[in-house]
């Protein structure tokens, strides 16, 4: 079971960077788009967060601005 999360948790973080990488080649992303890959990251964070046991101050529709994404994303992977 720990292998499918694992699988799982590795693509997510796969397809997040490749909308991430597409966000960054933009002068000005969509709000709307933003605020939904915000969310989507945010989700990513508080549930792994519950997995391992420990608390979140991450709120779930908290919108990060287009710099910030991979940041914040590739942060989850400790």
């Amino acid at each position: 079971m720990k292998k499918k999360f694992t699988d799982i948790f590795e693509y997510e973080m796969w397809a997040n960077n490749q909308f991430i990488n597409i966000f960054e080649s933009m002068d000005s992303p969509p709000d709307n788009i933003l605020n939904l890959m915000s969310h989507i990251i945010n989700a990513q964070i508080i549930w792994l967060c519950r997995i391992k046991k420990v608390n979140s101050d991450t709120e779930v529709w908290q919108k990060y601005r287009k710099d910030d994404l991979r940041k914040i994303h590739t942060s989850q992977k400790n």
